[in-house]
């Protein structure tokens, strides 16, 4: 199958970016609303002499970690200033009727689940969850209040179900995976802070550019041309550039905050890998988070896909970016020879082959490349 996004009217009852009422920030791994389907089994269909075609669109609306934890406090009563302005974002969303999960939050939190640790706060979240589905939206749209449609003791029970799924899930693979990815993205995002704070002057740009290329193809092993995006943000524009702002904040903090970073990253990721999956009865699945982070909703608009081609389910997935990162960051700096020549050494098929292999060979992991960072970090003068 192959989809292609394009300006228009919007496939389904969400466009690709909403900014609601509230603060909150809907964002597709789209970069525009209409959609357009083609498939062997689609054109086989409108040439059997039908000529019409339905296509089965369903779509699920994440709730980041943050906006997850204002529909507990929503829940639990606590209305402070931002959680009246959550209300208001889902008062919103509740107009069209929607459906959401809390799988960014239960993925930042699998550790945790797997180590027995926060296990209350976890289960009120999951709870709020619960009992938000089963309240009359009708009610809640009208007055802002939440009237249960089912027994508590039956949203209690199914909270209870899904945890104890979730929890089934990790122990089969998904915490290490969640886990790994999560590192991954936590090494490359603290390498893009310590080489801003070495050389912090937007001139040394395209060195620090050429410096975190050859780290993360040379170094880590793999070839992500968003991560190339996202540090020459941080190295042109230092803090005015939202997705990295908190990587120019003191040194005590500068850890904790690449890993947050590198959790949205991962989210960002995952809304990716959830079209592979699809959605009910073989639909086609429209991933979209809420958010209430101006950065991570930055993100998802300046790297949204224009479309992307899908093989059998479980097969190749390939984006294709509405924003060329050699075009429009590259080419900026052809003239600099070692950036250019490290974009020739590391974007060659070859070279993908040889990232390949060593992956094979030698595993994803870079516990040790994270620790050195860290190491770096602590060194850094007050």
């Amino acid at each position: 199958m192959f989809v292609l996004s394009q300006p228009g009217p919007a496939a389904t009852n969400w466009p690709a970016k909403l900014n609601l009422p509230g603060g909150g920030y809907l964002r597709s791994t789209f970069a525009h609303d209409q959609l357009w389907f083609t498939s062997n089994e689609l054109l086989a269909r409108m040439t059997s002499g039908t000529g019409r075609v339905t296509i089965p669109l369903d779509y699920s609306i994440s709730f980041d970690s943050n906006a997850a934890q204002y529909l507990c406090q929503l829940i639990e009563g606590r209305l402070n200033p931002v959680v009246l302005r959550f209300r208001e974002t889902l008062r919103e969303l509740a107009k069209r009727k929607f459906n959401w999960e809390l799988l960014p939050f239960l993925q930042e939190r699998s550790a945790a689940i797997m180590a027995g640790r926060d296990l209350d706060h976890i289960w009120r979240v999951v709870h709020a969850s619960e009992y938000f589905d089963a309240c009359d939206l009708d009610h809640f749209v009208a007055t802002g209040g939440l009237r249960l449609q089912r027994p508590a003791e039956e949203v209690t029970a199914i909270a209870q179900r899904n945890l104890s799924e979730w929890h089934r899930v990790l122990a089969a693979g998904e915490a290490q995976r969640a886990a790994e990815a999560h590192e991954l993205f936590h090494t490359l995002v603290l390498k893009i802070a310590l080489l801003h704070r070495q050389r912090p002057s937007p001139r040394h740009a395209a060195d620090n550019l050429a410096e975190f290329l050859e780290f993360m193809c040379g170094e880590v092993g793999i070839n992500l041309p968003w991560m190339l995006w996202a540090a020459a943000g941080l190295f042109e524009r230092g803090g005015a550039f939202e997705p990295l702002r908190k990587l120019t904040a003191k040194k005590d903090v500068l850890i904790a905050n690449s890993r947050n970073i590198a959790w949205d990253v991962a989210h960002y990721v995952e809304r990716r890998r959830w079209t592979r999956l699809g959605g009910h009865d073989g639909a086609f699945l429209l991933p979209y988070t809420l958010t209430f982070d101006r950065g991570l909703a930055d993100w998802f608009d300046r790297q949204a896909m224009r479309s992307c081609l899908m093989k059998e389910s479980g097969g190749m997935l390939q984006f294709f970016a509405e924003y060329d990162v050699e075009r429009e960051v590259l080419d900026r700096y052809a003239a600099h020879r070692r950036l250019s020549g490290a974009v020739e050494r590391h974007f060659t098929s070859e070279a993908a082959a040889a990232r390949a292999e060593r992956l094979r060979h030698h595993g994803g992991s870079v516990s040790q490349i994270v620790a050195g960072l860290e190491a770096a970090v602590a060194a850094i003068p007050d």
